[in-house]
């Protein structure tokens, strides 16, 4: 065969293969596209999720591993290529986010290498084209045709839009929405409540998302398919690293991951891709001396990151069992006081999830030869400096002038500098600064003690489940403000020449 229509053959294998499978159709739409066995797996699911062979789908990948790439932003289009009648919904955590897919997909169906497959540059009838009317970020169609794409954030207005794929990319935004009950609660309730109610009868849910904690959208989803008429999941779960076969047991347990085959054979009980324990995901991104690394890390964020298998949310060294919630402080606590962790730095910095500002009031009862302990209130803010400067003021005005006051202070010359400027803008109160002493496990070692011997009481408040889930993550998680506040609060109290009792802690 001459080479001219050897190459001729051969372009019209290739485009022919890249309008059956969603691998092929990747690496024809992208140039420079880096296939993988990890990859191509979950294009080989989605795929099945198109021929209607699975329609609820959950892809559970480490960060950076191409999963938004292939689900958001090609398998749509893909899919329209083929059935240009076909309604796809793209829902995010943000708006903008779920925005910048749609015009990432939007701009696949743009690209001539889409037009040689399915638009004007391909052979036959139909020709898939974006519809000149109807052209917008977060709603577009075939032109022509019913099918097209709406994009939305969580809440966002997408009532009357139909779908037959509904695909959520990551619903949460960081670790913090992850485990917060609200964001939780929010989630849960537009999935049921809105998010389904848009799919058609025989629509498919494809939900893509970085698991952070076990209650998340997918940790609640995946626990009521166990409920009678539950809806059954298949998942796909890629950890960074092969577990052994009791671990991977041990993770779909924790998960409700139910051990049976799945529409392509895989059962969950196995690694999907085969691997040998220890072997990394992808060799190429990350070998296996970089992934035994990765793993050296804290382990509750190893577990839920890279492994992507949140484990319950389960203090290392603090069980939220401890702490009694009681109504009211007695109104003979011996020593108040008030206590500081500082961030300067608010949530609109750079920083996705930056520290917080915490103030703690804290008091001691002597109770015969021992003491009880209660956390009174917690202020907990992200803040300017400003804001942060203001907020001791209010603060100190509300607990009145009598309270110590004690205030973390940075080394070096920066932090006394600003412990100056502080004791200007507090002056009139009782205030005290302490440089950090050891690092912040051993601070809370003393008061973590008491609370297992349930000595430490928290006064009831909105405050306290914050402070339960930061605690449940110690030493691990993402924040330890409240824990470092409580920890200065308890070196003060159990301190002598502290100050004058406060005349009020209500």
């Amino acid at each position: 065969m001459p080479l001219t229509k050897a190459l001729a053959a051969a372009e019209l294998l290739r485009r022919r293969e890249a309008r059956r499978g969603l691998m092929a159709f990747n690496r024809f739409t992208f140039e420079g596209y880096i296939p993988s066995d990890a990859r191509q797996l979950i294009c080989s699911y989605l795929d099945a999720v198109h021929a209607g062979q699975i329609n609820r789908l959950m892809v559970f990948v480490p960060p950076q591993y191409g999963k938004s790439e292939i689900i958001s932003r090609r398998f749509p289009p893909a899919g329209l290529g083929r059935r240009p009648d076909d309604r796809y919904l793209l829902v995010s955590y943000a708006a903008d986010l779920a925005i910048e897919l749609s015009k990432d997909a939007r701009s696949v169906i743009r690209d001539p290498a889409y037009a040689a497959l399915f638009g004007h540059l391909a052979a036959g009838p139909d020709n898939v084209v974006l519809d000149p009317s109807s052209q917008s970020s977060s709603f577009w169609r075939i032109d022509g045709k019913r099918g097209g794409l709406t994009a939305s954030g969580i809440g966002g207005a997408i009532t009357g839009r139909g779908a037959k794929f509904l695909l959520i990319d990551d619903p949460v935004k960081n670790f913090t929405e992850a485990r917060s009950k609200a964001v939780q609660a929010r989630n849960y309730n537009e999935y049921h409540s809105t998010l389904k109610t848009r799919l058609t009868p025989d629509g498919a849910i494809v939900l893509l998302m970085t698991r952070w904690d076990d209650e998340d959208l997918a940790g609640k989803i995946l626990k009521e398919q166990l409920d009678p008429g539950g809806e059954k999941f298949t998942v796909l779960r890629l950890p960074l690293v092969a577990e052994t076969r009791e671990e991977r047991r041990k993770a779909n347990e924790m998960m409700h991951i139910i051990e049976e085959p799945d529409p392509l054979g895989n059962n969950p009980a196995n690694d999907p891709l085969g691997r040998k324990p220890s072997e990394p995901l992808d060799p190429a991104r990350h070998d296996k001396e970089t992934a035994k690394k990765i793993l050296e890390g804290p382990p509750s964020v190893v577990s839920s990151i890279w492994q992507q298998a949140p484990r319950p949310v389960e203090g290392n060294l603090i069980k939220r069992e401890w702490f009694e919630i009681v109504a009211t402080a007695p109104a003979d606590l011996e020593i108040v006081v008030r206590t500081w962790d500082l961030a300067a730095t608010e949530k609109e910095t750079s920083s996705q999830d930056p520290d917080w500002t915490v103030g703690v009031k804290f008091g001691r009862k002597k109770v015969g030869s021992a003491y009880l302990y209660f956390i009174l209130d917690m202020v907990r803010v992200q803040a300017s400096p400003l804001g942060v400067e203001r907020l001791l003021v209010q603060t100190a005005n509300l607990d009145t002038t009598a309270m110590p006051i004690g205030i973390e202070r940075e080394g070096g010359a920066t932090g006394k500098s600003y412990a100056a400027t502080l004791r200007g803008i507090l002056a009139g109160f009782n205030v005290r600064f302490y440089p950090p002493f050891a690092d912040k496990v051993l601070r809370a070692n003393p008061w973590i003690s008491e609370a297992e011997a349930g000595n430490i009481k928290l006064v009831y408040g909105p405050w306290i489940e914050e402070f339960l889930r930061e605690a449940d993550a110690f030493p691990d998680g993402t924040h330890d403000d409240q824990i470092d506040a409580i920890s200065l609060g308890y070196y003060m109290v159990t301190r002598s020449g502290v100050g004058r009792k406060a005349r009020s802690h209500g």
